[in-house]
């Protein structure tokens, strides 16, 4: 089986933007590799059902920042969606209601756009929650209502977006410094996984759906207690049987593998090295026979296959790639 993926890749230090990389999943290796699209600092992607890719980019000459669109058909750019400013960190989308999210760290705005019938993207609200806030994720809570991430503030926030606004409904702050980067739901358990980018820890909520409230059932340390350097986590991922949880520590450059017990909390049982630097994104393929680290400072994506029954990695192989840091499939 070949499998398509594209990766985005800062373009600090080469030009670049967004390649696309095939995987022979029967010989084990990396066939092509591809720039497909040449941007400026793609650092997040988000894919509508294989046509068009919606992925954070700047003008030539970095004065100007948001979202492009691309059409995977016309193979070209639809759209720019650009500001003065800095780029965001995270878009999400929701592909059902048919809204883009994006979260911008260093501005400290959300904006929510609609997609009309082309894909094509037009700007419905804009939220800046004040000068300390970097909000870093936004999704969706398992009954659709937009959660998000305030890295700054050290919140987690849950809205309701009525026609295209979003109306406040909760939020938890922390009490302790978390900063709180990305999350995930467990699959079929109302129980949310927060991953703290600042105090490294691993977050386990209990989503109470009925009042819109977290509430926080366990915390962990993402790292070792003897652990004295620099460590940011970076990346969540859960597999579809929601036995398994899979987080990336930058500094340790390491990924740890949890089993999920039956009350939703998560225990580790693996910590496996990179083979790389600054594991910034993970991603668990369509089979979740594999997973893929984009490390950042080491320039390299490496592949590791997953034992579905243990949940275990083991590493494959590392194939170059400049400052890659965001993965998505092709499900062709």
């Amino acid at each position: 089986m070949l499998k398509k993926f594209l990766i985005g890749c800062y373009t600090k230090h080469h030009v670049g933007g967004i390649h696309q990389i095939i995987f022979d999943t029967q010989a084990l290796k990396i066939i092509n590799d591809q720039l497909i699209i040449q941007a400026n600092n793609p650092t997040y992607l988000s894919l509508l059902q294989d046509d068009i890719v919606y992925f954070i980019n700047q003008n030539s000459n970095k004065s100007l920042s948001g979202l492009s669109v691309y059409n995977f058909k016309s193979q070209s750019l639809s759209q720019n969606f650009f500001e003065p400013g800095t780029t965001p960190a995270h878009i999400f989308l929701d592909q059902t209601n048919r809204y883009l999210y994006e979260s911008n760290y260093h501005m400290g705005t959300v904006k929510v756009f609609k997609l009309n019938e082309k894909g094509l993207l037009t700007i419905t609200d804009k939220l800046f929650f004040g000068n300390k806030s970097h909000p870093h994720y936004t999704g969706l809570t398992p009954d659709k209502k937009i959660i998000i991430n305030d890295l700054g503030l050290n919140k987690t926030l849950i809205f309701q977006n009525k026609n295209g606004k979003l109306i406040k409904l909760s939020e938890i702050k922390f009490t302790t410094t978390i900063g709180p980067r990305h999350l995930i739901f467990h699959p079929t358990k109302n129980i949310c996984y927060i991953l703290g980018e600042l105090g490294n820890k691993l977050i386990t909520l209990k989503y109470h759906n009925k009042i819109n409230n977290l509430e926080i059932m366990n915390i962990k340390s993402t790292i070792d207690q003897n652990w004295t350097k620099y460590n940011g986590a970076a990346a969540i991922r859960i597999d579809c049987t929601g036995n398994f949880l899979y987080v990336s520590n930058r500094g340790m450059d390491n990924i740890n593998v949890y089993r999920i017990e039956k009350n939703g909390i998560p225990h580790i049982i693996q910590k496996v090295k990179v083979k790389g630097k600054f594991p910034r994104d993970i991603f668990l393929d369509s089979t979740e026979s594999f997973l893929l680290s984009a490390n950042q400072n080491s320039n390299n994506i490496n592949i590791f296959q997953r034992n579905p029954l243990n949940g275990k990695l083991k590493f494959l192989l590392s194939h170059n790639l400049p400052e890659a840091v965001c993965i998505k499939e092709i499900k062709e």
